[in-house]
């Protein structure tokens, strides 16, 4: 079989996987937290998601184009990609200290994040 069939089935399984393990762990969040509670843990996913972007600044792709092009430093640029995708999310996220909440049992309220301002109607 040629590499390019080999690699698109490779391809395809896994993507039909990710799909089918995402569909179970969904379904098990789903059931474990109820309506409301799921429906803010998806608000959350979606708004952490956004700034995805911001911290991984296209790294990712750097990371695999020159790890293919210099197999024998590929340690090293993980390290340097890890590290700064790491400092960089330390700065996006945001602590808010002064809610004591228990996590997504509070109003409007993920750990780790508020959305005091964000409010649904």
């Amino acid at each position: 079989m040629p590499s390019i069939t080999r690699n698109t089935a490779y391809m395809t399984m896994a993507s039909v996987g990710q799909k089918i393990i995402s569909f179970v762990y969904f379904t098990m969040i789903a059931n474990h937290l109820g309506a409301e509670k799921t429906g803010k843990y998806f608000f959350a996913l979606a708004f952490t998601t956004v700034f995805v972007v911001f911290v991984d600044l296209g790294l990712t792709s750097v990371l695999g184009r020159e790890s293919a092009k210099q197999k024998e430093n590929t340690v090293i640029f993980f390290h340097h990609t890890f590290s700064k995708n790491t400092s960089w999310c330390s700065h996006v996220y945001r602590r808010d200290d002064n809610n004591k909440s228990d996590g997504l049992s509070g109003r409007n309220q993920i750990p780790g994040l508020s959305f005091r301002h964000y409010h649904a109607v």
